[in-house]
């Protein structure tokens, strides 16, 4: 099962551009109002559209997103939300699912994922669907403020690397140690020895054949959890997801020389920092964040360059963002839906 896309079914995409930026909204029905896809397709709108003001406004590099055909044909109906996206990667959500419930029943001893986790499947899937040989892969729900965010990752941090990522603030060190459930750590031990865990809501890569690789071996250690706890406490369980397993596997898998990573600092994805904090300053308006990372004496804050968070109409009302919201969505309520 080394190939992930042949597995779930999913065509390799054509180059598109040699750089891009890469985006994934996958809904595997129709959006309806009053739902968590309604919340994420707002979500969607404002992180496309902040990216089209400010490093994107030359039209340098295209967006591209990997979604559904349903997903790709409701935006096109949005008039805000049909220009903000270039090109359309698809992926067929019902026939992967298909195709991974089939290797349950065919391989119970290496596919043992729980399916509620397959949407971090579907993720590290679409690392591997990029349709650019330079990708900047950047969640849905991250708020990107520099203008120069964009270039400073493409065109230079892969001048040293192949794959880039910032630190997740949610290593050992932090005071929140359990998930909301609290069935698992978010911050194991593990976690500060070593190789520090990357955030994977941003990511900048070069599809080598030893990224490739990485997102490979990510996904068979994913779909085998053969890392379910931390293996130096074997009484604390690892999320399971796509970054726990991509750490997973520069710590523990096959060394591999000719792979060059890098870690940026966490001033590149600042954690759920409040609006109301929001200073307005720079680039044409551009608003920038400062949260601070050290306290007491030694107190330091930092300019955020991108900010990670589910946004709510009331928190970009705040931070004086409303206008990234879209204006008017043609979809039915859930209560009215057939």
């Amino acid at each position: 099962m080394g190939d992930l896309l042949a597995l779930l079914g999913a065509p390799r995409p054509r180059t598109f551009a040699r750089q891009g930026v890469l985006m994934q909204l996958n809904f595997p029905g129709q959006i309806l109002r009053g739902t968590v896809q309604e919340q994420l397709y707002k979500e969607a709108v404002a992180s496309a559209r902040l990216l089209r003001e400010g490093p994107l406004a030359s039209r340098q590099w295209p967006v591209a997103i990997v979604a559904t055909l349903m997903t790709w044909e409701f935006i096109q109906r949005q008039p805000d939300s049909q220009s903000l996206w270039d090109a359309h990667v698809p992926f067929n959500i019902t026939r992967s699912r298909e195709n991974f419930e089939a290797q349950l029943v065919r391989h119970p001893d290496a596919v043992r994922m729980s399916a509620s986790n397959s949407h971090w499947l579907w993720k590290t899937a679409t690392f591997l669907l990029t349709p650019f040989e330079e990708t900047l892969y950047i969640d849905t729900d991250v708020l990107v403020l520099s203008p120069h965010f964009v270039s400073d990752l493409l065109d230079r941090s892969l001048r040293i690397a192949d794959l880039v990522a910032p630190v997740d603030p949610n290593r050992p060190g932090r005071q929140v140690k359990l998930s909301r459930t609290g069935k698992f750590h978010i911050n194991p031990p593990v976690f500060g020895r070593g190789i520090p865990p990357l955030c994977m809501g941003i990511a900048a890569y070069r599809l080598t054949a030893s990224v490739r690789a990485l997102w490979e071996r990510s996904a068979a250690r994913l779909m085998s959890v053969s890392t379910p706890s931390d293996p130096s406490d074997p009484r604390i369980l690892i999320r399971q997801s796509d970054q726990e397993m991509i750490w997973a596997e520069l710590m523990y898998g096959p060394v591999d020389r000719a792979l060059r990573v890098f870690a940026l600092p966490e001033e590149y994805y600042c954690p759920m920092v409040p609006l109301r904090r929001v200073i307005h300053r720079g680039h044409a308006g551009v608003p920038t964040w400062a949260t601070s990372y050290h306290r007491g004496e030694r107190m330091r804050e930092y300019p955020c360059h991108a900010l990670h968070g589910h946004y709510s109409e009331a928190k970009l009302s705040l931070a004086n963002l409303s206008r990234l919201l879209p204006r008017s969505i043609s979809f039915p309520s859930a209560t009215n839906a057939p």
